[in-house]
């Protein structure tokens, strides 16, 4: 039997609701494999120079780019892995550093993956590997999932939205069969380049976050440049980006620019890095939701991005479209009920996002 984790603070609701407990499939005999092998195969992530840390961008882009995006590089946001197998329990062991540790975001969010069914049309959400209560002073955890078909069934897994992460195994029952996962049927993946809340900030777990509930829906692979604090337009950055494959770019920094003036300096000059390099991919623009008329500041920052959008459509670009953040909550009736601080969307906040991110889309391609 596997052991079962209390992760109520008080240890009563775990004994009362089984739902509350965390199945750590400690102690199990199980077949363990290392997901940076075959036939197990990893998307939007990298490995490190010397192999440490699974990180989202070259080291040396990173740190040329500011010390910020250097720290956040090893955040494992976007990060996927495919495989399929019969086994009817996946067992998970990461190792990761344990420093990342938020009070207004889910620890499932943070340094949680989750587990999705796969087929040829679609994705969909299975269950949650649960950090056990209390792992922040180790070097990682083991969660188990169970009740899962016992035929070859395809998943994804989903890497942590902050937490670095350094190795991943994942154990199966004696004898099952793994072999690879299902391929996304468009080669290249969608670029989402913005702040917090591109990273993730403040969604409950990893699939919940607004570019992945946009890239499920589209059904394409992608890349989370989301940088909290750190996402700021640079050029180094915005060629970097322009070097990279795709098929679809998201510009989402408006959040991030110390000011409107900073903003004006970078943010036209961005879209024409991307678009000389690609002339012909779909550019969706992006304001930051948490828009308010009673602030000058807001107003200024969304005319310096209308600009740059309007600019694009005077001079004959119609592969580009601007999503206003003062929409992605209005079909909410209490728009403040969609973020956790006024700022960070929460799980609600993330689907309308997506939304406006998949329409925009769909109307280019």
């Amino acid at each position: 039997m596997s052991e079962k984790i209390n992760n109520s603070a008080n240890g009563d609701v775990a004994s009362a609701d089984k739902n509350f407990a965390v199945d750590s499939g400690a102690g199990e005999n199980l077949d363990w494999y290392d997901i940076k092998q075959a036939p197990f195969k990893i998307y939007g992530l990298m490995r490190s120079v010397d192999d440490s840390y699974f990180i989202r961008l070259p080291e040396d882009i990173a740190k040329a780019t500011s010390d910020g995006v250097a720290w956040l590089n090893k955040n494992t946001a976007g990060g996927r892995v495919r495989f399929s197998t019969d086994s009817p329990r996946i067992v998970l062991k990461v190792t990761y550093d344990p420093r990342t540790r938020f009070v207004h975001m889910p620890a499932t969010g943070v340094r949680g993956f989750d587990l999705y069914t796969d087929t040829a049309a679609e994705s969909v959400y299975t269950r949650t590997f649960v950090p056990e209560v209390g792992e922040e002073s180790r070097k990682g955890y083991t969660s188990a999932v169970g009740e899962l078909p016992a035929k070859m069934t395809s998943y994804t897994i989903n890497f942590p939205l902050y937490n670095n992460v350094s190795e991943v195994l994942l154990g199966f029952e004696p004898g099952s069969r793994v072999e690879k996962g299902i391929e996304y049927p468009f080669s290249k993946p969608i670029i989402y380049y913005g702040s917090s809340i591109t990273q993730g900030g403040c969604a409950s777990r990893p699939g919940n976050c607004f570019t992945s509930v946009a890239s499920r829906a589209l059904n394409m692979d992608h890349v989370n440049l989301g940088f909290s604090g750190s996402g700021k337009g640079e050029t180094v950055m915005m060629e970097y980006i322009a070097s990279l494959d795709m098929d679809v770019f998201v510009y989402d920094y408006d959040h991030n620019a110390p000011s409107p003036a900073h903003l004006a300096q970078t943010h036209e000059r961005g879209y024409r890095i991307i678009r000389e390099k690609h002339p012909d991919v779909p550019i969706v623009i992006l304001s930051k939701p948490d828009w308010t008329f009673y602030e000058i500041d807001c107003t200024e920052r969304r005319n310096v991005i209308m600009r740059t959008y309007s600019k694009a459509i005077a001079e004959g670009d119609t592969n580009v479209f601007f999503v206003d953040g003062r929409s992605h909550f209005a079909a909410c009736r209490d728009r403040y009920a969609c973020t956790v601080d006024g700022c960070h969307p929460n799980d609600l906040g993330m689907y309308y996002m997506a939304n406006s991110v998949i329409n925009a889309v769909k109307s280019l391609i």
